[in-house]
């Protein structure tokens, strides 16, 4: 009896010292080929697409709730996606969302996406080249790892951070525009691009992480004078020149 007393106020003390003890998961639902759950702010977040289709065009809504988030893991693996148009009003994209979706080589992705998760195209070795919309803050770590495909990506105005190992091993990468307003690039960001031969680092850049570059044996950095990033490349040893390529006369 007291064994029995001991463990119901023990679990009235996690009840109210702990409030997620208590919690229950987020009810599922499905509608067609896709399970959701509904977020605490409103809107519907898919955990899970059980299709098979090449070409897919994801609704806007879901039995009348908004789709705001591509939950982790939901499309990951989806080996005969080829192509998919991300509906507008779409918030985020979880980690591994689309991990190792090997045939996928467009993705259409919506103004007003604000995050990119970790992993989140990750091993998508069909993919050729991106756009990366407007309103995007954030790309996760090893966000686009081992894209070996990506020859082009288009950055957004508006970009504040490049997580770690976000392009890693895109050896195929040949061309990426950093936005003017970008504040940090994470370590080991760039590792392995072998195929990018120049990039422009903006003069607002407040942070290089460790190795960003490593392994890009033919990059040549553009880099604004007195700026952080001219002192980094001095400091790490990296070939530069100025933006204006008579600046050399002034030395």
């Amino acid at each position: 009896m007291k064994r029995l007393f001991f463990l119901a106020v023990l679990a009235l003390l996690c009840a109210l010292l702990c409030p997620g003890f208590a919690e229950e998961a987020p009810q599922a639902f499905t509608s067609g080929d896709y399970r959701y759950t509904l977020l605490p702010g409103g809107g519907a977040e898919i955990t899970r697409y059980t299709g098979n289709a090449a070409d897919l065009t994801v609704p806007a809504q879901l039995d009348g709730y908004s789709v705001r988030r591509i939950g982790d893991r939901a499309f990951s693996r989806c080996s005969s996606l080829a192509s998919i148009t991300l509906p507008e009003g779409l918030q985020s994209i979880g980690n591994y969302a689309f991990y190792r979706c090997i045939s996928l080589s467009f993705i259409s992705l919506p103004e007003g996406l604000q995050t990119i998760g970790a992993d989140a195209f990750s091993s998508c070795n069909s993919l050729t080249s991106i756009t990366l919309p407007e309103g995007l803050q954030n790309i996760g770590e090893t966000a686009f790892y081992g894209c070996k495909s990506l020859a082009s990506i288009t950055l957004p105005e508006g970009l504040e951070s490049i997580g770690d190992e976000a392009f890693s091993r895109c050896s195929s990468l040949t061309s990426i525009t950093l936005p003017d307003g970008l504040q940090s690039i994470g370590d080991i960001a760039f590792y392995g691009c072998s195929s990018l031969t120049s990039i422009t680092l903006p003069e607002g850049l407040k942070s290089i992480g460790n190795d960003a570059f490593n392994g890009c044996d033919n990059l040549e950095l553009t880099v604004v004078r007195d700026s952080y990033a001219h002192r980094w490349a001095e400091e790490n040893e990296y070939d530069y020149i100025f933006p204006d390529s008579y600046d050399w006369l002034l030395e």
